[in-house]
Parts: C-alpha cells; sequence; structure tokens
C-alpha cells in the first residue's frame, strides 16, 4: 500500500512539473512572438546631433560598437533587445526630451544591459551555448526544489 502511495506522489509531482513546464513554455513562446513584433515594428533612427552625442559618448565608455540603435512608437520605455545582435529600441518621445542628463541615464542604462551578455560571446564563445541552456533551465526550473542536482551541476540560483 505505501508504495503505491509513493508511486501515485512521484507520479502526481511529475504531471505537475510537466503541466508547469508546458505552461512556461507557451509564457515564453508568447514573451517571444511579443519580442519578435517589437523588434520587426523598430525602425533605424536619425539622431539629432546632441543624442548622436549622447549615444556614442555612452558606447565609447563601455567600449561597445556592435549595438543598432533603433526607435518605436509602440513602446513606453527604453528597451534592449538580444544578445548575439544587440538592438537599443527607444521609444520616439524620448528622442524629444532635452535633458541630456535623462537622455544620457536612458540609453547608457540600456547600453549596460548588453555587456554580460557581449562578455560571454566575445570572451567564451564555446561556453556560450551551455550558459545559455543553463540560464534558459534556471528560468524554467527556478521554483523547483532542485538545490541538490543543481549545486551537483555547478549552477547557482
Amino acid at each position: 500500500m505505501e508504495r503505491n502511495v509513493a508511486t501515485l506522489a512521484r507520479r502526481g509531482v511529475a504531471y505537475i512539473t510537466l503541466a508547469h513546464l508546458f505552461y512556461r513554455g507557451v509564457a515564453l513562446y508568447r514573451a517571444w512572438r511579443s519580442t519578435r513584433k517589437i523588434a520587426l515594428s523598430a525602425v533605424p533612427v536619425e539622431l539629432s546631433e546632441d543624442v548622436y552625442q549622447i549615444v556614442e559618448r555612452c558606447r565609447t565608455i563601455l567600449s561597445l560598437d556592435r549595438v543598432r540603435i533603433l526607435r518605436s512608437p509602440s513602446i513606453p520605455v527604453p528597451i534592449t533587445l538580444g544578445f548575439v545582435n544587440p538592438l537599443v529600441i527607444l521609444p520616439e518621445r524620448l528622442l524629444l526630451e532635452t535633458d541630456p542628463d535623462l537622455l544620457t541615464s536612458a540609453i547608457g542604462h540600456e547600453l549596460v544591459h548588453v555587456l554580460p551578455h557581449l562578455e560571454v560571446a566575445l570572451h567564451d564563445p564555446v561556453d556560450q551555448p551551455a550558459n545559455l541552456r543553463l540560464e534558459l533551465l534556471g528560468r524554467v526550473t527556478h521554483h523547483l526544489p532542485l538545490e541538490g542536482p543543481l549545486d551537483a551541476l555547478g549552477v547557482e540560483q
């Protein structure tokens, strides 16, 4: 009898875990689709001289040259997308801003999001796929009691 209860409990946990993974997979797909829609709707931006100087100063300070700057009317705040070919998408209303400190803060903040991903891509390209898989594993299973197995793999939670 105890064996049947233990088997049922294991199956129940497995089914709940699979249902949760399916739910998280659907959420990930929806987020990817939404992000892709934003990226495809963004267009190249013609920066004013002031904004161009701010972008170039931020790029120089952060040693970034591979980041494209785009604009979009459909987003309320600046966003950063991608890590192989990163994009910084600025809302059109931000480009009308006249306060250089606010622009520097917003643009610099978005460019900083690119740094860790570029560091992995440029300095350790062999481990990048493994790092990405472990990152995805951690995001999908963050709530599960996997400390023992993940510790054995050397994954930080």
